[in-house]
């Protein structure tokens, strides 16, 4: 019998029903496997062994009514630090049904003749399907992972192909990495909680502990740090100058240009007297000359950003729609199940080389909802998001970004639908030429070589190119000066202000 081991059952019913169509066998669902002719399908449901609490290491210690209660021995009563020999692993104390699975997938192991680690891909996703081997103590018969990045037929017909011994370094090693983390994690959650709260919270200060964490300590003192810095900031005000040119163009004030002359200026040579700048104003509008010293002109080509990671989709379309991470998470995790797009647990935005020869078969597909745009690509074009070496993992395990498969499917919500727009758009981005725009900038000295320098930016598009695609397509050039026009003259030389202004900031 061979067993396949998913990590949901969601994912578990796919597997079933593509085994099904492969060995032309009808599944039977059980109560907790599917069978599939010789062929059994069961699921995990995350993790089913839970880290040992810090009394299992202590079972050895009497437990009297001074050092215990209900069986549990009181902080102060456990010697720090705890630095277990092994680290315990144990079923679900409180999870009746996760530990009857557990029970379940261990009887079946024991009797199959070959074992599929079908779990997700990631470091989590290995480790889930270790813990259970390690557990059951199962050994001597092949035990092969599986490895797909989607649930169509396709992505699951190449994982069938291309199964591979699950102690491969670069799979097993990232389920040794999970392991460790966690290891970490608990380390200094239960040494530091312990440590800080017996040090530091009493009766005559309160209840309660102070919680300690690997990564939640340094994230909120990263939160704290920045917090106190909004309330330690003394605002000031500085002033800034601003010249309009004949041709429309607006100089904004940079600097002094002689270095030594300090007078009226902040550490960081921002104006900070009005009178000065006020000076700095009337002495232009009454006719100080000003040179244009510098007047670039670069074209510049920009690539369409890589495909989305979870964090990135997460972090673009809560600020795009005020979507709650929890929304596109949920959106982006259906989408994957409905087949619709590739795995979405990824922290990495890049994809494999090999997929890029799969890109036809993906764009027909999305001819149906994104016809226009499908229109405009090439699929020869091969941008830097197409990169082995940024995937991580050996062996294939590798994450990659999310993008669509191609395969039609219902879109159930409207925070599916943004999740879904935005993830093909940046995939079909990546067959748009890349956007092109001169990058315009110009510098002016009014006073000589003592006075002071103004400069100007500007952007002016020779072609939107994936911009089309993605909606950032500029109808005009995108400058950044606070006035809207057209492109600064690139020619250096003398130049008289037609206006003059003063903002403050």
């Amino acid at each position: 019998m061979r067993l396949f081991v998913a990590e949901k059952p969601d994912v578990a019913r796919e597997l079933a029903a593509f085994i099904g169509k492969r060995n032309k066998a009808s599944p039977k669902k059980e109560a907790r496997y599917i069978e599939v002719g010789d062929t059994i399908v069961t699921w995990a449901r995350g993790h089913l062994l839970e880290q040992g609490e810090v009394d299992d290491y202590f079972l050895d210690v009497p437990r009297t009514k001074e050092n215990s209660s209900r069986g549990r021995l009181y902080w102060q009563h456990v010697p720090l630090p705890i630095l277990p020999k092994k680290f315990l692993y144990v079923p679900s104390k409180e999870d009746s049904d996760r530990s009857a699975q557990l029970k379940e997938i261990g009887r079946l192991m024991k009797s199959a003749t070959d074992i599929f680690n079908a779990a997700d891909r990631d470091r989590e996703g290995q480790l889930i399907f270790d813990e259970i081997i390690e557990h059951f103590g199962i050994s001597g018969k092949p035990i092969k992972r599986l490895i797909f990045s989607s649930l169509d037929d396709a992505a699951l017909e190449r994982a069938f192909n291309s199964a591979v011994d699950n102690k491969t370094p670069g799979i097993f090693n990232m389920g040794l990495a999970a392991k460790t983390r966690g290891q970490a994690d608990w380390l200094i959650g239960m040494n530091g909680t312990r440590a800080m709260t017996l040090a530091h919270v009493t009766p005559a200060k309160g209840a309660g502990s102070l919680n300690v964490g690997r990564a939640m300590t340094p994230t909120m003192s990263v939160v704290v740090r920045r917090h106190l810095e909004i309330l330690n900031f003394k605002s000031s005000a500085f002033y800034v100058p601003m010249v309009e040119l004949p041709d429309g163009t607006v100089l904004e004030w940079k600097k002094r240009l002689d270095e030594s002359d300090t007078k009226g200026l902040d550490a960081n040579g921002k104006i900070i007297d009005r009178a000065l700048a006020e000076r700095i104003v009337k002495a232009i509008n009454d006719g100080l000359e000003g040179e244009i010293t510098e007047a670039k002109s670069t074209e510049r080509r920009e690539e369409p950003p890589l495909p989305f990671s979870l964090p990135s989709i997460q972090s673009e379309l809560s600020k795009k729609y005020g979507l709650t991470v929890e929304e596109i998470t949920e959106a982006c995790q259906s989408l994957y199940q409905k087949k619709m797009q590739t795995y979405v647990g990824t922290d990495c935005p890049y994809l494999p080389e090999a997929m890029h020869g799969e890109a036809s078969d993906v764009l027909n597909g999305l001819k149906a909802m994104f016809g226009k745009a499908v229109s405009g690509t090439n699929v020869t074009r091969k941008y830097g998001c197409w990169n082995d070496k940024k995937l991580s993992g050996e062996g294939g395990a590798a994450h990659h970004g999310i993008i669509p498969t191609g395969i039609k499917g219902s879109i159930s919500s409207e925070a599916e639908r943004l999740v879904y727009q935005a993830v093909c758009n940046r995939y079909i981005a990546q067959f748009y030429p890349e956007h092109r725009y001169l990058a315009i900038s110009l510098k002016a000295a009014f006073g000589g070589a003592t006075g002071d320098e103004f400069n100007a930016t500007a952007k002016a598009v020779i072609s939107n190119g994936w911009k089309d695609v993605e909606g950032e397509g500029d109808t005009n050039e995108d400058r950044t000066t606070d006035n809207d026009r057209t492109a600064p003259d690139s020619k250096a030389g003398a130049q008289k202000p037609s206006d003059m202004g003063g903002r403050k900031g």
